[in-house]
């Protein structure tokens, strides 16, 4: 995990100027862990004082990640932070570097979903050969996580988007899916959406006119 233990009210993309907050310690149930980390800004611009793992950017790592080994917690522990307030402010926030994107005569584009007993197919790989995984096949299954096992669950078609122009109306589809046979305990879907691998920075990008259809029904546009 990566804890938050404390969070500046109304500091949202305003470092203070005039005063800092330090990490001395961290216990967890009966061990203490040095913590000398300060406030710093997340990349959506909030001030925090954080513990990171090894999990965490390799900027929070440089600078907030003082506690290198793991921290073993068990159910029933007590997680204590200990720190001080300075007068002086804290460093300046690191900016990262934009990395630049060649732009592209095309894009792809796939639908993908997620239901509430883990029917899916949601995973992006940014290959050159596109969609990939281990457990199924992309381009005919989807996949359905049972008892700790992912089983790929046969289609009869599924329709991907190779983006070549503007002003197309391009089509995604699954077909031959029968939810409730597959998972009959399925009743909504946690995500339904379409992914593609245009770049956020790209500006002026717009979806026009989109229509949602299930079984033929149109859901919404």
């Amino acid at each position: 995990a990566i804890w938050f233990p404390i969070m500046i009210k109304g500091s949202v993309s305003n470092m203070p100027t005039d005063f800092n907050i330090v990490g001395k310690s961290v216990t967890v149930g009966d061990k203490s862990y040095t913590w000398n980390s300060h406030l710093l800004q997340d990349g959506q611009g909030s001030v925090r004082l954080v513990v990171c793992n090894q999990w965490a950017t390799d900027d929070e790592k440089a600078d907030n990640n003082t506690i290198t080994e793991a921290i073993p917690v068990k159910q029933g522990d007590k997680i204590t932070f200990n720190f001080y307030v300075t007068a002086d402010a804290p460093a300046p926030a690191k900016t990262a570097t934009p990395v630049a994107i060649a732009p592209s005569t095309s894009y792809n584009a796939y639908l993908g979903f997620q239901t509430d007993d883990w029917l899916f197919r949601d995973p992006w790989n940014n290959s050159d050969t596109g969609l990939k995984s281990k457990d199924y096949d992309y381009l005919k299954q989807v996949a359905w996580n049972h008892d700790g096992k992912t089983n790929p669950v046969n289609v009869t078609s599924i329709t991907d988007a190779k983006m070549e122009k503007n002003g197309v109306k391009y089509n995604l589809s699954i077909k031959g899916l029968d939810v409730k046979k597959v998972s009959s305990a399925s009743t909504k879907f946690n995500m339904l959406f379409i992914t593609t691998d245009i770049p956020l920075s790209m500006k002026g990008v717009q979806v026009k006119n989109a229509v949602l259809k299930i079984d033929g029904k149109k859901i919404k546009e």
